[in-house]
């Protein structure tokens, strides 16, 4: 299967709407518009053949670098040839407040070639597919370049060179000499009244100009965190890529801008992971705030707000747009990448019960409201019913932090995030307790406020005191010698790593030792970290966050030089732009699952934080 990249040699950039992937031998393989949901345009990724790509290459023999603009989200790909060098560059105009006035914003993707010396013969190949593959764009010549229409999509591509009619989609050879440029803009028409040729201004027009201010927006943006120490470069990419994959329009937070990304190279564990879990964005948003970014979390909270408003409760999974998600369905036509079928579109896991969603929402809203010193009342009452909501449903099964199929199990790790959203949402009606910070200004109105609030506390400590008192009586597994994966199981699992974090127990009490030491000890292949014991075969590669999981659980019991060293090995895995997808194989170092993966940076962040006290 060598027709398709490895993907650790894949960059990413988006627009905080949606997101392309682009290789490092200057193919375009990935991109839906005009959101991270929507049907792709490009989608070779998952089949070379039928997916439709954008390749922009040297039509000579090349050796190529891909690398980020320092602190941005703008990718450069520095060709070699024997007659000279040239880089392209990659980028997409962010989504900005412009879009919520009522301004038109047309996503667009712009692609420069520069001519760095001697003189590079290119080879441009624009072959649209839309909707997945499934529709054969109609690709008209016109002034400036091409109009392209199909699967309900109509785009403008201007280029600044000659294009003509390929077997599919179009393409152009030509030149690009010392200190010259040349630049393609793809434009996705914002509206059905729109023509696409009205985009077709010469591409060269403000491309430049744009360029520097998509520039001038990341490095504005990472200038913000306020993390000095010395993972500040590491720390800072991984904010950014949290960053892209945030949904401006709304604030949510896709786990991957990915479909069908295998777990295991021809396996059938292919999902769909452009949604908002409440997990990731919960975790994404309690790193940001460590990092010093409110305006993300405010969003964030502002969204779930709408969301916690609606029939049902709260959910584990959403769509970008606040909807609670797709129905699954599959693909037969592509092949998957590498041969991995099916492909699948939608997502079933929002129809699951999530109890541990509760615990990380309620974590990222106390810090939040400490950082703040007060509590947001819209966000509050909201959140004041999910945890009601909670106190009837933690008794039930649920589908676990890893959305397990089959039927619903009692996972510790759900029980005890359980106990977490009780115990911070406690605090933060305690005087003498975290909510400290933000009563002292005004305490008359937060005592009036707790008083009020009294027997909902006294009913809240009730269900913490129980859901522990079962935790520490059915979770326990005397012969393993450690927590375990649900209530009757024997199965280890990664999750529990996250045991001291939540305070359930001091970090000193030997069952927290002793968990930790069993899980490093069981689920750790290669230096990487398992996300369980598990009879599949063969088996999926390591799951990538969890090495961080560990990092942050040594450091708790006080292992601090192996925390320290096991961050370091485990940064090392990161490809050569500093992004790392879902999991990676422990015995070649392959990327699997989805890339880039936000739940493993933002647990970069936190590693990181954790290790040097912040």
């Amino acid at each position: 299967m060598d027709r398709y990249q490895p993907l650790s040699n894949y960059g990413v950039i988006g627009n905080l709407q949606t997101a392309a992937l682009i290789s490092g031998v200057g193919t375009l393989d990935w991109l839906c518009l005009p959101h991270f949901d929507s049907p792709s345009l490009f989608a070779a990724l998952l089949d070379s053949e039928k997916g439709g790509s954008f390749a922009i290459a040297p039509s000579i023999l090349f050796t190529s670098e891909l690398a980020y603009e320092p602190f941005s989200n703008v990718l450069v790909t520095r060709f070699v040839t024997a007659s000279g060098g040239a880089e392209v560059v990659d980028f997409m105009p962010p989504y900005t407040e412009a879009g919520v006035r009522g301004k038109l914003y047309h996503p667009a993707l712009y692609r420069g070639i520069r001519g760095l010396w001697g003189e590079v013969p290119f080879r441009v190949v624009c072959d649209p597919r839309p909707d997945y593959g499934r529709v054969r764009a109609k690709t008209d010549l016109a002034e400036h370049g091409a109009v392209i229409r199909g699967g309900g999509m109509s785009l403008g591509l201007a280029a600044e060179v000659a294009l003509q009619k390929e077997a599919s989609g179009v393409g152009a050879a030509f030149s690009v000499p010392h200190g010259t440029e040349r630049w393609f803009v793809l434009r996705q028409c914002a509206h059905a009244g729109c023509d696409p040729a009205d985009l077709l201004a010469p591409a060269d027009y403000c491309a430049d100009l744009t360029y520097r201010r998509v520039l001038d927006f990341w490095r504005r943006w990472a200038d913000q965190c306020r993390y000095q120490g010395r993972w500040r470069q590491e720390v800072i990419r991984s904010a950014l890529l949290i960053k892209l994959l945030t949904f401006g329009p709304t604030g949510a937070l896709v786990a991957a801008p990915t479909t069908s990304l295998p777990h295991t190279l021809g396996g059938s564990l292919n999902q769909d992971y452009r949604y908002c879990w409440l997990r990731d964005s919960a975790l994404a948003v309690n790193a940001l705030l460590r990092l010093g970014y409110t305006e993300e979390a405010q969003a964030f909270f502002g969204w779930l707000e709408a969301r916690s408003l609606e029939p049902g409760g709260l959910r584990g999974l959403y769509g970008v747009d606040g909807q609670r998600g797709a129905p699954e369905e599959t693909l037969p036509h592509l092949e998957g990448y590498r041969g991995s079928a099916p492909v699948r579109i939608g997502n079933a896991a929002h129809g699951q019960r999530h109890l541990h969603v509760y615990g990380e929402l309620l974590s990222a809203f106390s810090l939040l409201a400490r950082q703040r010193k007060r509590l947001p009342r819209k966000i509050w009452t909201a959140l004041r019913r999910a945890v009601d909501d909670l106190c009837e449903e933690w008794q039930k099964p649920d589908a676990g932090i890893w959305d397990v199929t089959g039927e619903p199990r009692h996972f510790v790790h759900s029980k005890l995030m359980a106990w977490t959203a009780l115990d911070r949402a406690i605090g933060l009606l305690d005087p003498l307790g975290p909510g400290v910070a933000f009563t002292t200004a005004l305490a008359e109105g937060i005592r009036r406020l707790v008083r009020r609030e009294q027997p909902v506390v006294e009913r809240w400590t009730k269900t913490k005191e129980a859901i522990a008192r079962e935790i520490l009586e059915r979770g326990w597994h005397s012969r393993r010698g450690a927590f375990t994966q649900s209530y009757g199981s024997d199965l280890l699992d990664a999750s529990l790593l996250l045991l001291p974090s939540c305070r359930f127990l001091p970090a000193e009490d030997e069952r927290v030792h002793a968990t930790v030491d069993r899980l490093r000890q069981e689920l750790t292949v290669g230096g990487l970290m398992r996300r369980y014991e598990s009879l599949d075969s063969p088996p999926e590669g390591a799951f990538t966050p969890c090495s961080f999981w560990l990092v942050d659980a040594l450091a708790a019991i006080g292992k601090m030089a192996e925390a320290t060293s096991l961050f370091e090995a485990t940064l090392a895995q990161a490809n050569h732009l500093g992004l790392y997808s879902e999991e990676i194989d422990p015995a070649t170092g392959e990327f699997l699952g989805h890339f880039p993966q936000g739940l493993t940076h933002l647990s970069l962040i936190g590693s990181a934080l954790t290790l040097e006290g912040s």
